[in-house]
């Protein structure tokens, strides 16, 4: 069983057209391929950065706590300097209930 000529061209036309469009498939792959790898590292980089603000956002916590604590500290010393200059005494506590 031979092929006439005609569909040995056509047949050759098919051929090449299905090279052409794996040629195109391969491109298009290979241009996804490369814009998820790029997605890969804008991804990493914001773990990066995430890390970063986490951490910058607990030494803010930590640096804040710090300073209210002390402002109470000194806030407290210094009422109850008030209290020792007026002669005040702290109220005893009432008596235990049976």
């Amino acid at each position: 069983m031979s092929l006439n000529p005609v569909s040995w061209i056509n047949a050759s036309a098919k051929f090449k057209e299905l090279l052409d469009l794996t040629e195109k498939t391969t491109k298009a792959l290979t241009r996804l391929h490369e814009e998820v790898q790029a997605l890969r590292l804008d991804v990493e980089r914001l773990k990066a950065r995430e890390e970063l603000v986490i951490t910058k956002a607990e030494a803010a916590a930590s640096a804040a706590s710090t300073r209210i604590a002390s402002e109470l500290a000194r806030e407290l010393g210094r009422m109850e300097a008030q209290l020792h200059a007026l002669g005040a005494h702290r109220p005893s506590l009432p008596p235990p209930r049976d």
